[in-house]
């Protein structure tokens, strides 16, 4: 239960950072965040740095054409990361059984990892105006349902 509030309290953490944040050039990076960002994503293509109000330094990149986002504290320490993935990649089995749903489709699909290296997957749904953020496990174990009006 303590993870999932942590998740929850990352998540709220990042839309209400993301308002108040300024651009920052790669250079006025500290270090210790530049290193932990290039050994966590060596891949990393199209980077975009901000500086939120809290001290947080937010990454924005692709990999592989995916579009991936990174928080890490004045430390260098990895908060949080999330990779948008295709929704192709949706394994069949949640596939099938979002399928059993009358007009249900697939908005969103992400992997997260949060501060405890726990991974999460994301999974955003429409059902006509009804939006839904469903969480998984690693293990593809529902974790939570949330009803999103902002999809």
């Amino acid at each position: 239960m303590k993870k999932i509030c942590s998740f929850i309290a990352i998540s709220v953490l990042v839309v209400v950072s993301t308002t108040i944040s300024r651009a920052v050039t790669e250079s006025k990076v500290p270090t210790c965040i530049k290193s932990t960002f290039y050994t966590n994503f060596p891949y990393a293509e199209k980077i975009h740095w901000e500086k939120k109000k809290n001290g947080i330094y937010l990454a924005q990149f692709l990999i592989s054409e995916n579009k991936a986002t990174a928080m890490f504290n004045s430390k260098g320490v990895l908060v949080e990361s999330d990779i948008v993935l295709f929704n192709d990649d949706v394994p069949l089995f949640v596939l099938q059984e979002i399928k059993k749903e009358k007009d249900v489709h697939v908005v969103h699909f992400a992997k997260s990892v949060d501060i405890n290296h726990t991974e999460h997957y994301l999974l955003t749904l429409r059902k006509g105006k009804e939006g839904f953020e469903v969480v998984f496990d690693q293990n593809w174990k529902v974790l939570e349902i949330y009803q999103r009006k902002d999809i």
